[in-house]
């Protein structure tokens, strides 16, 4: 691995971490010579050369078949695909078992009511025509032979008086005595037979439920319960997995995108005088050379990024403030997202390891890391630097000479 400067950058320590981590065999070159895209950090791997640390990283997961992140869970979609999928099983509930069950129903209904017209309501049609029959029968036997037998006797004589007297009465009882045979007809028999009908439907509609109804509410609870455990097994795994690593990653680029350039204005801009004459030991009069030479350009790269465009006093106040936020989302765990280290917790140790330990000591953000308030990112930078970083000290001593 090669560097662009010979003291240690921040993402190198970053690489750096994730090689031991990998415990991959390496060597460090503290030569400059110059990387792709003429920027740091940067390596050489069985003669190909490639930069940018992101690029590096995902090189070695495809090389090594080693995903640092492979245990972590997660949330950002879990909602939107979860309403998905619970629409989803919904539907497919309805598609393939609901529809079935209506029909079905339906079906059943038809059937009941099939049956009970075939087994009562014809002996009830049967029964009232006989009943009309007999009445009718009854009616001719008893009234009908009689005044057909006086009208024959006294033909002439009731023509007479038909004309004369009777007609319009005759007339009038025939009418009455039709509209009373009506009357009993209906009080005596149909009332009786619209009864036992609508009894009969309501005993059929009843033993319909009971004997139907209850299983299909029943099977269609139990398949619902169904569907959602299905859904539950097969897919809230992979939510809670992507959340996990779409936070890790946010933690990860906002430490690399904004928590490193306010270090790089910090020591390299607002403490050029103590990082080269304290931390780097150069003389005074080449510190003076390359301020007036070096530090202008430095401005303008630190003004495009959009760093130097606050004062120092703001810069200062963001440095402070992202190192409590660190340690509040840090909390009591071993590692930034659990027990196990990650790519995040590679990229967190090469930039707060370098407030900690290569900041000049009048640097704010500097002072809060040694002043034992923030007791668990220093523990943490600790724990890092031992499990990982067993040469540590001979690289020290090897950058000194």
């Amino acid at each position: 691995m090669t560097s662009k400067h010979y003291y240690v950058e921040a993402k190198e320590n970053f690489i750096q971490t994730v090689v031991n981590a990998f415990k991959c065999s390496h060597f460090l070159d503290f030569k400059y010579q110059g990387g792709p895209k003429n920027k740091t950090p940067w390596i050489e791997y069985n003669g190909i050369a490639m930069g940018d640390s992101q690029l590096i990283i995902e090189y070695f997961n495809k090389k090594f078949d080693i995903d640092m992140n492979s245990h972590l869970k997660y949330t950002y979609w879990y909602v939107y695909k979860q309403e998905r999928a619970t629409a989803w099983a919904i539907q497919k509930w309805l598609e393939e078992y609901t529809y079935w069950y209506v029909y079905k129903q339906e079906r059943a209904t038809a059937w009941a009511i099939q049956k009970w017209l075939e087994e009562y309501t014809y002996w009830y049609v049967y029964k009232q025509e006989r009943a009309t029959a007999w009445a009718i029968q009854k009616w001719l036997e008893e009234y009908t032979y009689w005044y057909v037998y006086k009208q024959e006797r006294a033909t002439a004589w009731a023509i007479q008086k038909w004309l004369e007297e009777y007609t319009y009465w005759y007339v009038y009882k025939q009418e009455r005595a039709t509209a009373w045979a009506i009357q009993k007809w209906l009080e005596e028999y149909t009332y009786w037979y619209v009864y036992k009908q609508e009894r009969a439907t309501a005993w059929a509609i009843e033993k319909w439920l009971e004997e139907y109804t209850y299983w299909y509410v029943y099977k269609q609870e139990r398949a619902t319960a169904w569907a959602i455990e299905k859904w539950l097994e097969e897919y809230t795994y992979w939510y809670v997995y992507k959340q996990e690593r779409a936070t890790a990653w946010a933690i990860q680029k906002w430490l690399e995108e904004y928590t490193y350039w306010l270090n790089v204005h910090t020591r390299w801009y607002i403490f050029w005088d103590d990082m080269f004459t304290k931390i780097l030991n150069v003389p005074r009069f080449v510190t003076a050379i390359s301020k007036v030479v070096r530090r202008p350009k430095m401005y303008k790269d630190l003004y495009t990024v959009g760093v130097a465009r606050h004062s120092d006093e703001e810069i200062h106040e963001m440095m402070i403030k992202d190192v409590k936020h660190f340690s509040e989302i840090l909390g009591d765990k071993k590692y930034i997202m659990g027990d196990k280290i990650t790519e995040t917790d590679c990229a967190a140790f090469g930039v707060l390891s370098q407030i900690r330990w290569c900041t000049p000591e009048s640097c704010p953000g500097h002072q809060l890391l040694t002043s034992g308030e923030l007791k668990n990112v220093t523990d943490y930078l600790d724990r890092i630097k031992d499990t990982y970083w067993l040469d540590w000290e001979e690289i020290l001593a090897a950058v000194k000479k």
